[in-house]
């Protein structure tokens, strides 16, 4: 059994970021495409994500590795967030040394992602290791990844039994509703996240997913941006640290109140690779 105390977290961290990048082509207007949050496992940093957030089709594992690295090498995730704006320069952004998409067998079809081979649509983007200084900065707002995460489904499980009502939060950057916005005359750039309150309503359409329903207040939040953002519960249990990483949300979309989020076990054994998730990666140019 995983142990709560190792890997709560007492407040929520500074994790969650807005996926921000420019094209060689057109280096002067950058745009915002998803949500993203940190992670740590051990003395190890990642930026993880939806994998459509960095590469939203691809033929192959291999062309999204190729193209995802790319995306990687020109993202503008800032080491501090500053509510004081300024021009940041090449040395103000995180910098990653690889790129890596774990998958499955999925000779039954039951998965889906961004690639053919089994895809589970998650992508995680290892914090440069030779910058020590950079890895713990970015550890200091970083999520700890439970030892095997399967606390969260045993949990649901039983509460599903209980009929007992589970409350999450989803983090993140959706494109509508805040205000966030890129004003290229100006050469600003201004992110607003958001957390939603929801609550647990069962297993994903997916065998790695699981599904929440967002409870709506009176301005009216579209799900969509927020795909690749944490999705976190609130324990009731007051010897506990309050906050625990439940999983990654990977779809919701336009008209819909639910999330679907890859749960946090698998996104667990995707970064360690220790299942039947293989995870591959790409070195950064």
């Amino acid at each position: 059994m995983d142990a709560p105390l190792s890997f709560g977290h007492s407040p929520w961290p500074d994790c969650t970021v807005e996926l921000i990048s420019n094209t060689d082509a057109c280096p002067e207007y950058p745009s915002a495409h998803g949500s993203g949050f940190f992670v740590q496992r051990d003395h190890r940093v990642f930026l993880v994500t939806a994998g459509h957030c960095l590469v939203p089709n691809a033929a192959s594992l291999k062309d999204f590795l190729a193209e995802a690295s790319e995306v990687a090498a020109r993202l503008m995730v800032p080491i501090e967030r500053s509510t004081e704006g300024r021009q940041r320069g090449i040395e103000d952004y995180v910098s990653f040394s690889s790129v890596s998409c774990p998958i499955v067998n999925n000779s039954n079809g039951d998965f889906f992602g961004c690639t053919n081979e089994g895809s589970l649509d998650i992508a995680a983007l290892e914090v440069n290791p030779d910058c020590t200084q950079l890895v713990d900065r970015i550890r200091k707002r970083s999520v700890v990844l439970p030892p095997t995460g399967e606390w969260f489904s045993r949990s649901m499980d039983i509460a599903s039994k209980m009929s007992q009502s589970v409350p999450l939060i989803a983090s993140g950057f959706p494109k509508q509703g805040t205000d966030s916005f890129i004003d290229y005359e100006a050469r600003l750039a201004v992110s607003q996240g958001i957390h939603l309150d929801g609550v647990y309503v069962g297993t994903g359409p997916w065998p790695h997913t699981h599904t929440m329903r967002i409870r709506q207040g009176q301005v009216r939040i579209e799900p969509d941006g927020m795909s690749g953002g944490p999705i976190y519960m609130k324990a009731s249990n007051e010897d506990s640290p309050p906050y625990f990483l439940v999983g990654i949300a990977l779809r919701g979309g336009h008209g819909s109140d639910l999330i679907h989020f890859c749960a946090v076990d698998w996104l667990t054994n995707a970064i360690d690779g220790t299942s039947s998730e293989l995870t591959h990666s790409s070195p950064q140019a």
